[in-house]
C-alpha cells in the first residue's frame, strides 16, 4: 500500500497574556472555529482487515493560552480504536486530569470517526473545555453508558486562563499559519498595529527551539527588533525533536514601550504535525 496522508483542520484561538504580566491583546485576521474532521482518503489500496485494539490516543505537547475561559477553548486529540468500539457511540463523559489532581471542566465534547487504517480506526476525539486557572493535565477518562471506564495518557496540555483585555499593541499578519504539516519548524509574522514606535524580542516557546530567524536573518534569544508603527516582522523557528506526535505552541512576544513598560503579547496558538496525518504517524499511536 502506498504512503497516505490525513489531513486534519484546528481552529485558531487568540491567546492572553503570561501570568504575572501585563497583557496585551493579540488579533489573528482570519480565526477558523471549524469542528475538526479526520476525511478518510485511503486510495489505490483494499480494505484492511479489522484488527483488535485498544482505543490509543496520540501524545501531544500542549501550551495554550484561553482568552476567555467562559466561552472555551477547542480541543481535538486524535485517537486509534476498532471500528465497532463503544468509543465512536458510547461515552458518556469525558474527564480531563493532571498534576496534584487538577481538572480541567469539559463543556461539550463528541467523536468523530475518520480513515481506516491498518492498525484501526482513526478518529479525533473533540471538546470544549474551560479552564478557570493554570492548570497541565495529562491524562483522559472515558466514562461509558454501561458504567466502564478507561484512562489515557494524552500528553500534557497546559491552560492558561485569560486575564482580560488590553489595547491591540501586535497583530498576526495575514500569512500567520495555525496549522502545519510537521512538527520541525513554525513562522510567526506580526504588525505593529500601535501608535507609537515598540521594541519586540525574539517570542518564547514552550518548545526546544534549534535556531532562530528575524526576517530570514540568523538571531540569537535577546536579539530585539524596533517597529514602527504598522511596520511588519516575520520570525522563524527550528523545533527541536519533540517526544510528542504533536506539538500546539502559543508564541509569547516580548514587547517594551518608549516609557519603559513593557508586556507579554500572546500570539495565536499554532498546532504541528496536524495538517497531514501520515500513516508512520498512525503507527507511531498504534504502538503506544
Amino acid at each position: 500500500m502506498s504512503r497516505h496522508s490525513r489531513s486534519l483542520t484546528w481552529p485558531a484561538v487568540a491567546g492572553a497574556a503570561r501570568p504575572g504580566r501585563p497583557r496585551l491583546q493579540a488579533r489573528i485576521s482570519a480565526t477558523a472555529l471549524a469542528a475538526v474532521v479526520l476525511i478518510a482518503a485511503l486510495s489505490g489500496c483494499g480494505q484492511p482487515a479489522e484488527p483488535e485494539v485498544a482505543a490509543r490516543f496520540a501524545l501531544t505537547q500542549a501550551d495554550v493560552d484561553v482568552p476567555d475561559p467562559e466561552a472555551g477553548y477547542p480541543v481535538s486529540m486524535v485517537l486509534l480504536d476498532a471500528a465497532d468500539s463503544p468509543v465512536w457511540t458510547d461515552v458518556a463523559s469525558v474527564v480531563l486530569s493532571g498534576e496534584d489532581g487538577q481538572e480541567v471542566d469539559v463543556l461539550e465534547y463528541s467523536v468523530e470517526r475518520g480513515d481506516t487504517t491498518d492498525h484501526g480506526m482513526l478518529g479525533s476525539l473533540l471538546l470544549t473545555v474551560a479552564p478557570e486557572r493554570e492548570t497541565t493535565v495529562e491524562t483522559l477518562t472515558l466514562n461509558y453508558s454501561d458504567g466502564e471506564s478507561t484512562t489515557h495518557r494524552i500528553g500534557s496540555w497546559h491552560f492558561t486562563a485569560g486575564t482580560g483585555e488590553g489595547p491591540p499593541v501586535l497583530e498576526a499578519a495575514d500569512g500567520y499559519a495555525a496549522v502545519y504539516s510537521g512538527v520541525d519548524r513554525m513562522t510567526a509574522p506580526l504588525t505593529n498595529v500601535s501608535d507609537a514606535d515598540v521594541t519586540v524580542g525574539v517570542p518564547a516557546l514552550e518548545a526546544r527551539v534549534d535556531a532562530v530567524r528575524i526576517d530570514g536573518e540568523p538571531a540569537e534569544r535577546g536579539d530585539t527588533v524596533r517597529l514602527a508603527p504598522g511596520e511588519q516582522v516575520e520570525f522563524e523557528f527550528e523545533l527541536a525533536a519533540a517526544n510528542a506526535d504533536f506539538l500546539v505552541v502559543t508564541p509569547r512576544v516580548p514587547v517594551r514601550r518608549d516609557d519603559g513598560t513593557e508586556a507579554w503579547v500572546a500570539l495565536p496558538s499554532a498546532q504541528l504535525g496536524l495538517l497531514n496525518i501520515t500513516d508512520e504517524q498512525v503507527e507511531a499511536i498504534a504502538l503506544r
